[in-house]
């Protein structure tokens, strides 16, 4: 959501990922009420990674703050392209896999 808050609402990257984790937060919470009364949420579990995110998250906004808009746009990219090197890894593993299974189920 942030690009396109940047891009086409010509937000800055700070509003934008504050908005976005507003956005965000909406989503999650009345899709909780939904996934608990499908009985698919582990509860024991949810609750502390809920907790610990909180905590990361109050804090994290105050560094938010602290960042230039520049930065965080520079930091967006640099993730994005982690992102997309670790998914071409990713392809290339299952395309071997993909092949090997192939080679050896052959006759």
């Amino acid at each position: 959501m942030v690009p396109a808050f940047v891009l086409v609402l010509k937000m800055g990257q700070k509003t934008a990922v504050a908005t976005s984790l507003a956005a965000i937060g909406f989503t999650a919470g009345f899709t909780n009420f939904k996934n608990h009364a499908n009985g698919i949420i582990v509860w024991r579990v949810a609750i502390p990674g809920g907790i610990a995110g909180t905590v990361i998250g109050w804090f994290a906004a105050d560094l938010l703050r602290k960042f230039q808009d520049v930065t965080l746009a520079r930091m967006r990219v640099r993730n994005s392209d982690g992102v997309r090197d670790c998914t071409a890894r990713a392809r290339r593993r299952v395309s071997r896999s993909v092949s090997n299974h192939r080679k050896i189920s052959q006759p």
